[in-house]
């Protein structure tokens, strides 16, 4: 475990969360995530993300997740991590959609930590995005902490 100057743990590094009910899915997004540096978990369901967020608080910059998904969908799933109260920990969210209008599902969800991206995306689609949302949650991270 690496330490900070003062001799304290230094905080893991922050991760990305992919939720896609289509496992091969995520895999691939996971793989150029990886590519391109990040650490990377995966699941298959809205619920098993809130579990893995809440199991590790502050863990998860981001979380990028499909909208179309058995039980909990993304839509649920980013208003339910809106709604957590510890907002310096709080991920930002991507939704992934082949369907539906971007514009209005963004402006169903609260605040401006939700981004849209449409299916099919080109990489930069995607991971420009996510750069800015990674970074945003690190600084607010690192304020709260």
């Amino acid at each position: 475990m690496s330490e900070t100057g003062a001799g304290t743990p230094a905080p893991a590094p922050l991760a990305i969360l992919i939720v896609d009910d289509e496992e091969e899915v995520a895999l691939e997004i996971a793989d150029g995530l990886r590519s391109d540096g990040y650490l990377v978990e995966v699941v298959t369901s809205g619920r098993a993300a809130l579990d893995r967020i809440e199991l590790a608080p502050g863990r998860f910059s981001v979380v990028v997740t499909d909208i179309r998904m058995p039980g909990m969908d993304g839509v649920a799933l980013a208003r339910d991590i809106l709604a957590m109260t510890d907002e310096a920990r709080r991920p930002e969210v991507i939704l992934v959609t082949g369907h539906g209008v971007p514009r209005e599902i963004a402006q169903s969800l609260p605040g401006d930590r939700v981004s849209v991206v449409r299916k099919p995306f080109r990489w930069n689609e995607l991971i420009e995005p996510l750069e800015a949302a990674h970074a945003r949650a690190a600084a607010r991270m690192a304020a709260g902490a």
